[in-house]
C-alpha cells in the first residue's frame, strides 16, 4: 500500500489535494488504531503517520522540481 500511494503521487506530480486527502485518511487511522486495544495496533497507528509524513515530503520534492523545471525553462 505504501509504494502504491507513493507511485500514485509521483504519477500525479505531488497534486496538493490528493496528498491532503490521503494524509487525511492516514491520520484517521493513526487516531482509530493508536485508541484501540488490539495486538498491534499502535504499530499500525505510527506506521500511518509514517507513510503520511514521506507522502508529505514526497509531494513538497515534486513541486520543488515541477517549480524549478519552471524557472529553468523561462530562462
Amino acid at each position: 500500500a505504501w509504494a502504491l500511494l507513493l507511485v500514485a503521487n509521483a504519477r500525479l506530480r505531488g497534486q496538493a489535494a490528493y496528498t491532503v486527502a490521503v494524509v487525511w485518511g492516514l491520520a484517521a487511522v493513526f487516531v482509530e488504531q493508536r485508541t484501540s486495544t488490539l495486538d498491534g495496533s499502535t504499530v499500525t497507528a505510527w506506521l500511518a503517520l509514517l507513510i503520511a509524513a514521506t507522502l508529505v515530503i514526497q509531494t513538497v520534492r515534486l513541486r520543488r522540481h515541477a517549480h524549478a523545471a519552471v524557472v529553468n525553462a523561462q530562462v
